[in-house]
């Protein structure tokens, strides 16, 4: 998935990697109504921390510590953004956990990591 984000970078203005199943909905806040309806925001904003994100320039401006992330330039203005372990954002314990938004642990979400 990182490869596509990577090839895609210049026509994204912000895109994630965030686990999913298919018979539930990716909840997350990607999926709420105001995220699409404001596309003239992608390039500026996050509505969420995700485990590996292509983000911006102006992004990564407004972010906080991201000294222990790997961060690589993808492009002029796209940067990978990978936590440091991806376990915790990856190893889903199961669907249920998802679709509550109790996967990541919402407290790994807020410090980032």
């Amino acid at each position: 998935m990182s490869k596509l984000l990577t090839t895609f970078a210049p026509a994204l203005d912000v895109a994630a990697i965030h686990p999913t199943f298919g018979h539930i909905a990716a909840w997350n806040r990607l999926n709420e109504p105001l995220w699409p309806m404001n596309r003239h925001l992608w390039s500026r904003y996050v509505v969420d921390a995700f485990g590996i994100q292509l983000l911006t320039t102006e992004h990564l401006d407004k972010a906080n510590d991201l000294s222990a992330w790997q961060v690589s330039k993808v492009t002029a203005d796209r940067w990978l953004v990978r936590a440091p372990d991806l376990s915790p954002w990856f190893d889903v314990p199961d669907a249920l956990s998802v679709r509550r938004h109790q996967f990541p642990a919402p407290d790994r979400a807020d410090r980032g990591g």
